[in-house]
């Protein structure tokens, strides 16, 4: 199990690497086994995960009165299953693209930081999902802190994007769209499967 150590490591040098900082490269384990140790960050990221998806049935069950037969475990089970699902499978995705990206040679040091990045990425989403889900945010509030806090990470993940691989910015911007069609497919799917 990843330790508190590590989070802190993760997310440092992931903040360097946003910053334009290179040395947040030596801040990552680019060994085989750091690639594989940092599929990890998905225990950490997992509350984030929930928080989210309980504010975004909280919101549906009040814009769609049909989906308050959904129940809250069963929508949150099939939500985290696809959050797991787009975890794994994104990087498949990616692993399958890079050679046409140009990125192979680069592909495991890159999954490794955004794996990282993740983390830092996750706040502002999730400080809008918490304030919804409590009551502290309205609906329009918390989508518009939703809203910042999807360019923040989409500007984390473009900039460890670019930091870690020496792409381009336009390759750097298709991986993001790779990543964001595909984790629209996902909750396509998981809300089909719950509505």
């Amino acid at each position: 199990m990843i330790t508190l150590a590590e989070i802190r490591a993760g997310v440092t040098a992931t903040w360097l690497l946003v910053k334009g900082n290179p040395e947040g490269l030596r801040g990552f384990d680019f060994s085989e086994a750091g690639f594989w140790r940092s599929f990890q960050v998905i225990v950490p990221l997992l509350p984030a995960f929930a928080i989210g998806i309980a504010a975004e049935h909280r919101y549906l069950v009040a814009t769609d009165p049909d989906l308050a037969t959904v129940p809250l475990l069963v929508f949150l089970a099939v939500k985290l299953a696809g959050e797991v699902v787009n975890w794994f499978g994104a990087p498949l995705l990616l692993a399958a693209l890079a050679g046409p990206l140009g990125i192979a040679p680069r592909f495991a040091p890159l999954i490794t930081a955004t794996n990282w990045a993740s983390l830092l990425a996750a706040i502002l989403p999730t400080l809008a999902a918490l304030g919804f889900g409590i009551g502290l945010l309205s609906d329009r509030g918390a989508g518009l802190l939703g809203l910042i806090g999807l360019a923040a990470s989409l500007a984390i993940f473009y900039r460890v994007s670019r930091m870690t691989t020496g792409c381009s910015a336009q390759i750097a911007v298709v991986m993001l769209l790779i990543g964001l069609i595909f984790a629209k497919l996902i909750g396509i799917v998981t809300s089909h499967l719950v509505g």
